[in-house]
């Protein structure tokens, strides 16, 4: 098996997706537009979203 060194980052050319190496794997590095992000998502979505916090910690550190 051949050694090579692993690049902290890289840019996929088919996709363009930049990716950081994190242990062993590399992670893509996405983030959802700020505009996206800003505002008010009222009283049953701040329920849902302690709820998904507290009992599907999954699926919120993968949404959120």
């Amino acid at each position: 098996m051949e050694n090579k060194e692993l690049k902290g980052r890289f840019t996929d050319e088919i996709t363009g997706i930049e990716y950081t190496l994190q242990g062993d794997y590399y992670m893509p590095n996405i983030t959802i537009p700020k505009a996206r992000r800003i505002g008010n998502i009222g009283k049953y979505g701040r329920l849902k979203l302690d709820y998904v916090k507290k009992y599907q910690i999954p699926e919120y550190t993968e949404c959120y």
